[in-house]
């Protein structure tokens, strides 16, 4: 009994902490996340690896344990089905729970559904089902465990249920399956809904966002559709094909930290037409990112909109932009306007509005560096 109190009290003391800092959830295990523009909501996940002892019974292929509520935790599958279709019950009590590992190093499935009444599915559930090829995703969770198709190397698709409101997601863009290529979704389903793979989800306000990008979805080019007015922290969680991304959209908020993060391909991003906010930290980690371009005006932004990206060398400014805000802080090697920009000028690598210099960038490679002629102004 003390022992469940003291984890009990760590847990209540830890979730106070998180209200205070939303930084943590990008170090520490899966989150969930309601993408409302403007106020998203994240949920941090604290995986307690001990499960208390309980009786374990057996009921056809599978084993498990029966809560003091009449709750149901698969604690491990038999089975050799390919097929795998989680019961809804098992005699009679309601399968809530999937358990440590319970299905771990099966290698005969290759489709898996999972039932609306299940809500927690602990660490390493489903970890090497190294043949799992497809998941039929008809549950609403409220708890997820860490690695849970971690080595499902053969999983490609998730097929989303009509009652499924949010999908859980960590900073890799693993979670779900670490070679996802592509999600699909009931036509049903009045919140969520998959375009070429990608994940879009509609808020509160009855906005539609982008998601979830999967994290191997094919093509090196994407551009964010313009209907769009949001985007999810995590969106472009560690995706690996993508090298050019463009964002747009209808006065599109980039308003989470980590919407494009640890994408390890990723080279080139465009800020295009129609956005309204970008967040601090919005591109972060993205170790090969070499160039930023700003096409169009920017509102509502912060400092160090890009963070953690190191070899960032050039930043683009196009013809429509009257209003510079610079968001790589000068940690570039040179600027370079667009020559029919009527507001903004470049030479050298250095920026001018006019006859005044505004930055000379910080990882400026030239040796030699004169002033350009008619500045009167630094």
């Amino acid at each position: 009994m003390r022992k469940k109190q003291w984890i009990s009290f760590l847990l209540a003391l830890m979730l106070l902490f998180l209200q205070g800092t939303s930084a943590l959830a990008d170090e520490v295990g899966p989150v969930s996340e309601e993408a409302i523009s403007g106020n998203e909501k994240e949920l941090e996940v604290v995986t307690i690896e001990e499960e208390e002892i309980q009786t374990q019974s057996v009921s056809g292929d599978y084993t498990y344990t029966l809560s003091n509520d009449g709750k149901v935790t698969i604690t491990a599958y038999a089975g050799t089905e390919e097929d795998v279709v989680i019961p809804e019950q098992i005699d009679g009590a309601p399968v809530t729970q999937i358990g440590i590992e319970a299905f771990k190093g099966n290698v005969t499935m290759k489709t898996l559904t999972i039932p609306y009444g299940v809500m927690n599915i602990k660490n390493r559930a489903f970890q090497a089902c190294t043949n799992l090829k497809m998941i039929n995703y008809n549950c609403e969770l409220s708890e997820v465990g860490n690695d849970i198709f971690q080595g499902c190397t053969e999983l490609k698709t998730i097929h989303i249920g009509n009652q499924v409101e949010s999908v859980w997601r960590n900073v890799t863009g693993t979670l779900m399956g670490e070679n996802l290529e592509s999600y699909t979704v009931d036509e049903t389903n009045p919140v969520l809904k998959a375009m070429d793979g990608v994940l879009y989800k509609k808020n509160s306000s009855q906005q539609w966002g982008l998601y979830l990008y999967p994290p191997c979805r094919s093509g090196e080019v994407f551009e964010t559709p313009k209907e769009i007015a949001y985007i999810s922290s995590y969106a472009f969680g560690g995706v690996k094909q993508l090298k050019e991304l463009t964002l747009t959209g209808n006065n599109l908020e980039v308003s989470k930290s980590k919407t494009v993060v640890n994408c390890p391909g990723l080279v080139s991003v465009t800020f295009g037409q129609g956005i309204t906010d970008i967040a601090r930290g919005a591109i972060s980690g993205c170790v090969k990112l070499k160039e930023v371009t700003f096409d169009s005006n920017l509102k509502n932004v912060y400092d160090n909109v890009i963070s953690n990206c190191d070899a960032l060398s050039t930043c683009y400014i196009g013809a429509n932009v009257t209003e510079f805000e610079d968001l790589v802080g000068g940690n570039v090697e040179a600027y370079v306007v667009k020559e029919d920009n009527l507001v903004y000028s470049s030479e050298n690598g250095a920026l001018y509005q006019g006859n005044k210099l505004i930055r000379y960038p910080k990882k400026s490679k030239v040796e030699s560096f004169v002033v350009k002629q008619g500045t009167t102004v630094l």
